[in-house]
């Protein structure tokens, strides 16, 4: 169970990190002048900070790969700690945007969304994604005991497939939730 469950995570870790960090690393002047907008951040500091999160989004995303694809066992590791650090990360940026009254997008996905309570679905996923991940490596003895998604039981596809539909829920629940009446997407 600990491998579907590590499988399952990693998938989703790939799909969820490497869609957001592709959109931010694709849109990258409008996403710096979205965080600029948000004013949470000084605002020489909303370029820098968008090719960060671009940045670790990526590198996240490409060490879940690396892992499913059968690459150091460490790298399992790696993603799912970086994903929960990251979904922290966003969850506190979420709760200071919201206490701030904003009411645009958030710009957490690929998908332009009002901030909404459903905004923090893909953060908390990727905190307990990477907790549940981390948990399942140390339940089956290190994530050098997990199979490989290529060379893995058939079950490992499953797991895979499951991740990526997570995901696709996950990105599409905030750009789904009603805004308030009139509100429009920044």
């Amino acid at each position: 169970m600990s491998g579907f469950v590590a499988l399952c995570g990693l998938a989703f870790v790939a799909a969820l990190c490497g869609a957001t960090g592709g959109a931010h690393l694709a849109g990258l002047p409008g996403f710096s002048r979205l965080l600029r907008r948000h004013a949470l951040l000084p605002s020489g500091l909303a370029a820098p900070a968008a090719v960060a999160v671009a940045g670790a989004e990526l590198a996240i995303a490409a060490a879940a790969v690396a892992a499913l694809a059968g690459g150091d066992p460490r790298l399992a590791a790696a993603a799912f700690a970086g994903a929960a650090a990251v979904g922290a990360a966003f969850l506190a940026y979420l709760r200071r945007l919201l206490a701030s009254g904003h009411t645009g997008s958030c710009g957490c996905t690929p998908l332009a969304s009002p901030l909404t309570p459903a905004s923090f679905v893909p953060a908390a996923g990727l905190v307990v994604t990477g907790a549940l991940g981390l948990a399942a490596g140390g339940a089956a003895g290190g994530f050098a005991a997990l199979p490989a998604l290529p060379a893995g039981a058939p079950w490992s596809a499953l797991a895979a497939g499951w991740g990526l539909v997570l995901v696709a829920l996950v990105l599409l629940l905030p750009a789904t939730a009603p805004g308030r009446v009139g509100e429009a997407a920044a």
